[in-house]
Protein backbone atom coordinates (compact mmCIF):
# COMPACT_ATOMS: atom_id res chain seq x y z
CA UNK A 1 0.00 0.00 0.00
CA UNK A 2 1.41 3.34 -1.01
CA UNK A 3 1.39 6.13 1.53
CA UNK A 4 -0.44 9.30 0.66
CA UNK A 5 1.30 12.65 0.89
CA UNK A 6 0.38 14.41 4.13
CA UNK A 7 -1.44 17.19 2.25
CA UNK A 8 -3.81 14.66 0.64
CA UNK A 9 -4.75 13.35 4.08
CA UNK A 10 -5.79 16.86 5.13
CA UNK A 11 -7.85 17.69 2.05
CA UNK A 12 -11.35 16.72 1.05
CA UNK A 13 -11.05 14.42 -1.94
CA UNK A 14 -13.99 15.88 -3.87
CA UNK A 15 -13.46 19.62 -3.37
CA UNK A 16 -9.77 19.92 -2.52
CA UNK A 17 -10.70 22.07 0.49
CA UNK A 18 -9.29 21.40 3.95
CA UNK A 19 -11.08 18.46 5.59
CA UNK A 20 -12.33 18.21 9.17
CA UNK A 21 -8.89 17.34 10.55
CA UNK A 22 -7.21 20.38 9.01
CA UNK A 23 -10.22 22.58 9.86
CA UNK A 24 -9.99 21.67 13.56
CA UNK A 25 -6.26 22.32 13.56
CA UNK A 26 -6.62 25.75 11.95
CA UNK A 27 -9.48 26.63 14.28
CA UNK A 28 -7.48 25.44 17.30
CA UNK A 29 -4.60 27.75 16.30
CA UNK A 30 -7.01 30.65 15.79
CA UNK A 31 -8.56 30.03 19.21
CA UNK A 32 -5.14 29.94 20.87
CA UNK A 33 -4.47 33.37 19.39
CA UNK A 34 -7.76 34.56 20.93
CA UNK A 35 -6.44 33.89 24.44
CA UNK A 36 -4.29 37.00 24.22
CA UNK A 37 -6.10 40.33 24.45
CA UNK A 38 -7.09 41.42 20.96
CA UNK A 39 -9.28 44.06 19.43
CA UNK A 40 -10.23 42.08 16.35
CA UNK A 41 -12.88 39.37 15.95
CA UNK A 42 -12.90 35.75 14.86
CA UNK A 43 -15.99 34.47 13.05
CA UNK A 44 -16.89 30.85 12.35
CA UNK A 45 -19.64 30.23 9.82
CA UNK A 46 -21.37 26.91 9.20
CA UNK A 47 -22.73 26.90 5.64
CA UNK A 48 -25.18 24.24 4.46
CA UNK A 49 -26.59 23.89 0.94
CA UNK A 50 -30.39 24.01 1.12
CA UNK A 51 -32.24 21.12 -0.49
CA UNK A 52 -29.18 19.07 -1.40
CA UNK A 53 -30.82 15.68 -0.73
CA UNK A 54 -33.71 16.54 -3.03
CA UNK A 55 -31.23 17.83 -5.61
CA UNK A 56 -29.33 14.52 -5.56
CA UNK A 57 -32.57 12.53 -5.94
CA UNK A 58 -33.68 14.70 -8.86
CA UNK A 59 -30.38 15.15 -10.72
CA UNK A 60 -28.17 12.31 -9.53
CA UNK A 61 -25.05 11.98 -7.45
CA UNK A 62 -22.69 13.14 -10.21
CA UNK A 63 -24.55 16.45 -10.58
CA UNK A 64 -24.61 16.74 -6.78
CA UNK A 65 -20.84 16.32 -6.65
CA UNK A 66 -20.56 19.04 -9.30
CA UNK A 67 -22.67 21.35 -7.12
CA UNK A 68 -20.45 20.65 -4.09
CA UNK A 69 -17.36 21.45 -6.15
CA UNK A 70 -18.92 24.66 -7.49
CA UNK A 71 -20.01 25.65 -3.96
CA UNK A 72 -16.45 25.11 -2.71
CA UNK A 73 -15.12 27.44 -5.39
CA UNK A 74 -17.82 30.03 -4.70
CA UNK A 75 -17.16 30.04 -0.94
CA UNK A 76 -13.42 30.31 -1.51
CA UNK A 77 -14.03 33.39 -3.67
CA UNK A 78 -15.96 35.06 -0.85
CA UNK A 79 -13.21 35.09 1.78
CA UNK A 80 -9.83 36.72 2.14
CA UNK A 81 -6.66 34.81 1.34
CA UNK A 82 -5.81 34.07 5.01
CA UNK A 83 -9.26 32.75 5.90
CA UNK A 84 -10.16 29.05 5.86
CA UNK A 85 -12.96 27.39 3.93
CA UNK A 86 -13.31 23.68 4.69
CA UNK A 87 -15.72 20.92 3.84
CA UNK A 88 -17.05 19.61 7.12
CA UNK A 89 -18.83 16.72 5.42
CA UNK A 90 -21.82 16.07 3.19
CA UNK A 91 -23.09 19.44 2.00
CA UNK A 92 -21.78 21.41 4.99
CA UNK A 93 -18.88 23.81 4.77
CA UNK A 94 -17.18 25.84 7.49
CA UNK A 95 -15.51 29.22 7.13
CA UNK A 96 -13.03 30.55 9.69
CA UNK A 97 -12.47 34.28 9.30
CA UNK A 98 -9.82 35.84 11.50
CA UNK A 99 -8.81 39.42 12.14
CA UNK A 100 -12.19 40.97 11.45
CA UNK A 101 -12.22 44.59 12.57
CA UNK A 102 -15.40 44.10 14.61
CA UNK A 103 -18.44 41.88 15.11
CA UNK A 104 -20.37 43.79 12.43
CA UNK A 105 -17.83 42.68 9.85
CA UNK A 106 -18.77 39.06 10.68
CA UNK A 107 -22.36 39.90 9.76
CA UNK A 108 -21.13 41.35 6.48
CA UNK A 109 -19.31 38.09 5.71
CA UNK A 110 -22.52 36.09 6.37
CA UNK A 111 -24.53 38.42 4.14
CA UNK A 112 -21.86 38.14 1.43
CA UNK A 113 -22.21 34.34 1.54
CA UNK A 114 -25.98 34.54 1.07
CA UNK A 115 -25.55 37.04 -1.78
CA UNK A 116 -22.86 34.86 -3.34
CA UNK A 117 -25.41 32.09 -3.79
CA UNK A 118 -27.93 34.33 -5.53
CA UNK A 119 -26.00 33.50 -8.70
CA UNK A 120 -26.51 29.94 -10.06
CA UNK A 121 -23.88 27.23 -9.60
CA UNK A 122 -22.62 25.33 -12.62
CA UNK A 123 -22.64 21.51 -12.44
CA UNK A 124 -21.36 20.09 -15.69
CA UNK A 125 -22.88 22.37 -18.29
CA UNK A 126 -26.08 23.07 -16.38
CA UNK A 127 -26.75 25.98 -14.06
CA UNK A 128 -28.63 25.29 -10.84
CA UNK A 129 -29.97 27.79 -8.35
CA UNK A 130 -29.01 26.81 -4.79
CA UNK A 131 -29.43 28.73 -1.58
CA UNK A 132 -27.56 28.25 1.67
CA UNK A 133 -28.31 28.44 5.36
CA UNK A 134 -25.57 30.03 7.43
CA UNK A 135 -24.86 29.81 11.15
CA UNK A 136 -22.56 32.43 12.61
CA UNK A 137 -20.51 32.38 15.80
CA UNK A 138 -18.26 35.29 16.78
CA UNK A 139 -15.52 34.31 19.22
CA UNK A 140 -14.28 37.06 21.50
CA UNK A 141 -11.79 35.06 23.55
CA UNK A 142 -11.61 32.50 26.30
CA UNK A 143 -10.72 28.86 26.46
CA UNK A 144 -13.07 27.45 23.84
CA UNK A 145 -12.40 24.13 22.15
CA UNK A 146 -12.70 23.80 18.36
CA UNK A 147 -15.44 21.16 18.58
CA UNK A 148 -17.54 23.39 20.83
CA UNK A 149 -17.26 26.34 18.44
CA UNK A 150 -18.10 24.11 15.47
CA UNK A 151 -21.11 22.70 17.32
CA UNK A 152 -22.34 26.21 18.15
CA UNK A 153 -21.94 27.29 14.51
CA UNK A 154 -23.78 24.16 13.33
CA UNK A 155 -26.64 24.79 15.76
CA UNK A 156 -26.88 28.40 14.58
CA UNK A 157 -27.09 27.10 11.00
CA UNK A 158 -29.89 24.70 11.97
CA UNK A 159 -31.81 27.57 13.59
CA UNK A 160 -31.34 29.68 10.45
CA UNK A 161 -32.50 26.81 8.24
CA UNK A 162 -35.58 26.46 10.46
CA UNK A 163 -36.53 30.00 9.42
CA UNK A 164 -36.49 28.98 5.75
CA UNK A 165 -33.88 28.63 2.99
CA UNK A 166 -31.34 31.34 2.31
CA UNK A 167 -31.05 32.67 5.87
CA UNK A 168 -28.32 33.27 8.39
CA UNK A 169 -28.32 33.71 12.09
CA UNK A 170 -26.27 33.64 15.25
Amino acid sequence: MESQPADELLRDELTGLPNGVLLRDRLRVALVRRRRPREDSLAVLSVDLDGMRAFNRRHGREAGDGILQAAAVRLSELVRAGDTVARAGGDEFVMVCEELTNDDEALVVAERVLEGFERPLLAGETEHQMSVSVGLVVVAGGELEPDRVLTEAHRAMLRARGEGPGRFGP
